[in-house]
């Protein structure tokens, strides 16, 4: 076949009063011609069915097709400057050549939600961006209780640094000075820190 095709089986479509648009689905019959030899290069003689898009078919027939409602049959001229390229012609012969396209339009059935692919695909990816940043603030929320946690923890069996000092192991520390940071035993810091003299003791 010259033309892009989307297999649909004819139970799928029904014919609607409004004209052929882009995005619709259409079943056609057709038979192109060379314009200048009247030759056949192409014909389809069984319903063929085709989406409406600019770029799906070359641009004189595309044009030709617009507007075209179901039981119309119609001859549409296309000039080469609108037919098939040396880029995009199936054969060599095609390219660069005025055409002739009989067209009969058998059911066209209406693009009822034009351009929700796209409409999907951006939901999608804000939904996607939506659940990644949660995620992210999830595990970060996590580390820092688990940084918390182990820090407190670390405060909490640290020994107190002024009975290590006086060659008394292992005693827990209590709290740490406000000042100094530095960790005692209640004891030790009794009520100054000995190393910084300042007053102020803040429990683990």
């Amino acid at each position: 076949m010259m033309m892009s095709v989307l297999m649909l089986s004819p139970t799928n479509v029904s014919g609607y009063t409004n004209g052929i648009e882009t995005g619709d689905i259409m079943d056609i019959e057709y038979e192109g011609r060379y314009a200048d030899t009247l030759e056949i290069f192409d014909s389809n003689r069984v319903d063929f069915t085709i989406r409406m898009g600019e770029g799906a078919l070359i641009e004189g027939f595309y044009k030709g097709l617009l507007g075209l409602k179901v039981g119309d049959s119609t001859e549409i001229d296309v000039p080469a400057d609108e037919g098939y390229t040396e880029a995009n012609a199936p054969t060599p012969e095609l390219a660069n050549r005025a055409l002739v396209f009989n067209v009969k339009i058998h059911a066209i059935v209406e693009d009822i939600n034009p351009g929700n692919d796209d409409e999907s695909s951006g939901n999608l990816s804000g939904t996607i961006g939506t659940v990644l940043k949660v995620i992210g603030f999830l595990v970060v929320s996590v580390l820092v209780i688990i940084g918390i946690y182990g820090l407190r923890s670390k405060a909490i069996s640290a020994d107190c640094v002024h009975c290590a000092s006086m060659g008394r192991k292992h005693v827990t520390a209590e709290g740490k000075c406000s000042k100094c940071g530095l960790a005692y035993c209640r004891a030790s810091f009794s009520r100054r820190c000995p190393n910084c003299k300042g007053n102020s003791f803040i429990p683990n």
